[in-house]
C-alpha cells in the first residue's frame, strides 16, 4: 500500500462521496472515476512481500531450489536431464533473483491494481444491485427491539411486525400475519408513515402515509416521491421531486433513491 497523505486521503474520501454518498455524481465525470479508482488501488495493500523465499517453500509449478526457468532441452531426445537438486537445498541469489526479477514484481503490482478495481466495482454494483432509473441505496433501516406497534396497527390482536428507525422523520413500521392483508401478500406489509405517529396512542395519522405488501416471491415495499407535505427534515436534505422506494428484506428495511427525470 502507497502512503497517503493528509491531502490524498482527503481526496479520497471526498470521492468516495461523491461515489457512494446521497448526492453521487461521480458516474457523469471519468477524470474524477479515473482518479478514484488510482486511489483505491493505491490504498490496497500490496499483494507480495518482497523478501527471500524461504528454503522449503518453493514457487507453485517450479521444482525445489530450480529457478523458474523454460526447459524445453531438457525434453528433447538425445539430452541428458539434471538430477534433481536435494529438497532441502537452499535456493541460490540468481534462483532469488529469477524469482523477484522486475518482471514478475511489475505483473504482481497489476494484479493487484485489477484486482482493487474489480473490489471498487463490486461495491458499485451492490449499492445499485436494483437497477430502476439508476436508483441509489442510502441507507439500512434495522428494527427497533422492544419497540410497540404504534396505535394504528397495534389494536389488532393477530397483528406482529416492528418498528424501525427513523429516516428522516419518516419510520418503516412491517406488520405480519394481519387476517386483513390482500390473498395476494406473501404475510408482511410495509408501511412508511411520519415518525411522531409512532408514539401516538390514536388510530389515525396526520401527514403522508405509504404502504404496500409482498406478492409471492417479491417482498413488501413502499415508493413516494417527496413533495411539500412530506417532512421538514426529508425536504432539507433531498429536494422536492426525488423518489424513494423501502424495501423489507428479512429484518430490515432498505432505503433506495432516484432522482425523478424533469418531464417535457
Amino acid at each position: 500500500m502507497v502512503p497517503m497523505d493528509e491531502q490524498t486521503a482527503e481526496e479520497l474520501r471526498a470521492l468516495r462521496a461523491r461515489a457512494y454518498g446521497p448526492e453521487a455524481d461521480i458516474a457523469d465525470d471519468r477524470d474524477a472515476l479515473r482518479r478514484l479508482q488510482e486511489l483505491e488501488a493505491a490504498s490496497q495493500p500490496a499483494v507480495l512481500d518482497v523478501e527471500e523465499v524461504p528454503a522449503a517453500v518453493a514457487p507453485v509449478g517450479v521444482d525445489s531450489g530450480e529457478p523458474d526457468a523454460v526447459e524445453p532441452e531438457a525434453s528433447q531426445p538425445g539430452l541428458a536431464e539434471e538430477e534433481p537438486a536435494p529438497a532441502d537445498a537452499t535456493p541460490s541469489d540468481d534462483t532469488r533473483s529469477t524469482w523477484w526479477s522486475p518482471r514478475r514484481v511489475a505483473a504482481a503490482w497489476i494484479a493487484s491494481l485489477v484486482v482493487a478495481i474489480v473490489v471498487a466495482s463490486l461495491v458499485s454494483w451492490a449499492v445499485t444491485r436494483r437497477v430502476q432509473a439508476d436508483p441509489l441505496e442510502v441507507a439500512v433501516l434495522g428494527a427497533i427491539p422492544g419497540k410497540a406497534l404504534p396505535g394504528f396497527i397495534g389494536g389488532q390482536q393477530d397483528v406482529e411486525g416492528s418498528v424501525h428507525a427513523d429516516f428522516y422523520g419518516l419510520t418503516p413500521v412491517s406488520i405480519t400475519g394481519a387476517s386483513w392483508m390482500p390473498a395476494s401478500a406473501n404475510d408482511s406489509c410495509l408501511y412508511v408513515v411520519p415518525t411522531p405517529a409512532i408514539d401516538s396512542d390514536s388510530d389515525a395519522i396526520s401527514g403522508p402515509m405509504y404502504v404496500g405488501c409482498g406478492a409471492g416471491p417479491f417482498p413488501a415495499s413502499a415508493e413516494f416521491i417527496v413533495t411539500a407535505d412530506s417532512p421538514a427534515e426529508l425536504r432539507e436534505v433531498f429536494p422536492i421531486g426525488t423518489a424513494f422506494q423501502f424495501v423489507l428484506e428479512e429484518h430490515d428495511v432498505v432505503v433506495l433513491r432516484a432522482e425523478v427525470a424533469p418531464s417535457s
